[in-house]
């Protein structure tokens, strides 16, 4: 079942790849194959465990003990160092979001960083990085300088709050502050991200933690069954 769950997460990433490449490099599409890969190891090892066990097999449940504490150890050490780079993990994150609002969002080439920020700004009803005024000196905003508003800055049609084409340059929306924050998302996605994954967090440490469960459980059992393969 952790296989199998291991996999469908790598598929989910690697489906979703677009989002989450906005706030991490292009290693996320490597995580994403390793899961993948690590999911189908995982249940080959299980069926490795299982057929041990069913035929008291010491040198199979030895194998199948073995690669279990490996993949415990990997996943300390990970948890490690995500927790001790986890300030360090955030700022890069912002750093790249910056980076892709200022200077490659709305330009030639950059189709699938535009079409994935819009689905960023859309999903969370955010605007901008750290908020709206992140638009102001973007190369998206020089590309429309004939476009002047009354109020704040121009945003791309992603930040209205009901989407339709040129809300975000329609001077209707801009007359004052009132009609401006009726009409767009202002709060930064940085935070609208970083809130959802911290409002999520219990359910994930949850998952985890039963996952964890399983590997010491499976380990135990392995010991057993070796111990009174031997015995035999």
């Amino acid at each position: 079942a952790m296989g199998i769950t291991i996999l469908a997460m790598g598929i989910i990433i690697r489906v979703n790849s677009d989002i989450i490449g906005i706030v991490a490099d292009n290693s996320w599409f490597t995580v994403a194959y390793i899961m993948i890969a690590a999911g189908v190891f995982i249940f080959l090892i299980a069926l490795i465990g299982f057929c041990g066990a069913r035929n008291g097999n010491k040198c199979l449940l030895g194998i199948y003990l073995g690669v279990l504490v490996a993949i415990f150890i990997v996943e300390i050490a990970g948890a490690i160092y995500g927790a001790v780079n986890r300030v360090s993990i955030e700022n890069a994150a912002r750093t790249k979001m910056s980076d892709e609002v200022k200077s490659r969002y709305g330009t030639s080439g950059q189709d699938a960083i535009t079409v994935a920020f819009n689905r960023l700004q859309t999903s969370f009803r955010c605007c901008g990085v750290n908020d709206y005024r992140d638009w102001k000196n973007s190369t998206w905003r020089q590309q429309i300088p004939n476009v002047q508003v009354a109020y704040g800055n121009p945003v791309p049609d992603s930040c209205c709050r009901n989407v339709s084409s040129n809300c975000g340059i329609n001077p209707a929306n801009h007359q004052n502050e009132a009609t401006f924050n009726s009409s767009f998302y202002t709060a930064g996605c940085y935070m609208s991200v970083r809130n959802s994954i911290t409002n999520n967090l219990g359910v994930a440490i949850g998952i985890l933690g039963g996952f964890a469960g399983i590997q010491i459980l499976g380990m135990v059992l392995a010991g057993v069954l070796i111990t009174k393969a031997g015995e035999e």
